[in-house]
């Protein structure tokens, strides 16, 4: 299974593990991967800074947001998710293919904003200008023997 990149305009990421984020870095630089919580628990660390946050996604006519796990998604915890800015063209673009990545783990890179709350004030930041892509973990071997 490889990474499904969304790119817009004339962007392309530099290799398959570098998320779609445009305009924001020089060659050759990553964003740092930062938790999600960490953005959450420290945002004047990450305030304006250009970062890549691994969780699951919903992706709606109505919501766009990388949550922690399927499961506080499935509870609404909005106040431990981020909400997701897409890039103008991005989203214009590529709406029908985020929404297909929606229930999905995935990569998303943008710049950090606690001011970025979505709808109603319900998220605990946000990602602006960003780019999602899905994240394909290779199996795990077990630690058990098989039986």
């Amino acid at each position: 299974m490889g990474v499904l990149l969304l790119a817009a305009g004339n962007a392309v990421a530099p290799d398959p593990w570098t998320p779609p984020i445009w305009g924001e870095r020089s060659e050759g630089q990553r964003a740092p991967v930062v938790a999600v919580v960490k953005l959450l628990a420290t945002p004047d660390q990450f305030e304006g800074r250009l970062v890549e946050v691994r969780g699951f996604l919903v992706a709606t006519k109505t919501e766009c947001a990388v949550y922690l796990s399927k499961e506080a998604a499935d509870h609404g915890l909005r106040e431990n998710a981020l909400w997701i800015e897409l890039l103008p063209d991005f989203s214009n673009k590529f709406v029908d293919k985020v929404r297909v990545l929606n229930g999905a783990m995935v990569r998303a890179g943008g710049v950090f904003s606690s001011k970025a709350t979505g709808p109603e004030d319900a998220y605990g930041g946000g990602l602006t200008r960003a780019g999602i892509a899905a994240l394909a973990v290779a199996p795990q071997k077990s630690a058990r023997p098989a039986e």
